[in-house]
């Protein structure tokens, strides 16, 4: 094998290790809240992920789950333009996922000036 064969090879295999490593250890923080009833979780979650064409891409990941179904009962995805403050789901901002005293709804802070309200059968 030729020498230039070589290290093209050894670049490729570091370039894909790069890209998987980066893909897999996605920093990032989450909150689950059960309601008050308990027959309903909420899980909200942000990342931040990696990828050779965009660069860094910020997520925000909210589910609703019926607890004794296991059924998603609401699913969202959103990505945050660039630039907007992405919500911390641990420590400073317990008040991230706010249920309703009769379980039939929960508000979720989404990030920047965005919050949602769901509702729950």
């Amino acid at each position: 094998m030729k020498p230039y064969r070589r290290i093209l090879i050894g670049l490729s295999l570091l370039a894909a290790m790069i890209f998987i490593a980066s893909s897999l250890l996605t920093p990032g923080s989450g909150r689950s809240l059960k309601s008050p009833d308990g027959k309903y979780e909420a899980t909200a979650w942000n990342a931040q992920r990696y990828t050779l064409l965009r660069g860094k891409v910020d997520s925000i990941d909210i589910k609703i789950v019926d607890t004794q179904s296991g059924y998603i009962i609401w699913h969202s995805e959103r990505y945050p333009v660039r630039g907007e403050t992405l919500p911390r789901y641990r420590g400073s901002k317990p008040d991230s996922i706010v249920w309703a005293p009769d379980s039939k709804s929960v508000t979720i802070d989404a990030g920047g000036s965005v919050e949602t309200t769901w509702s729950v059968p």
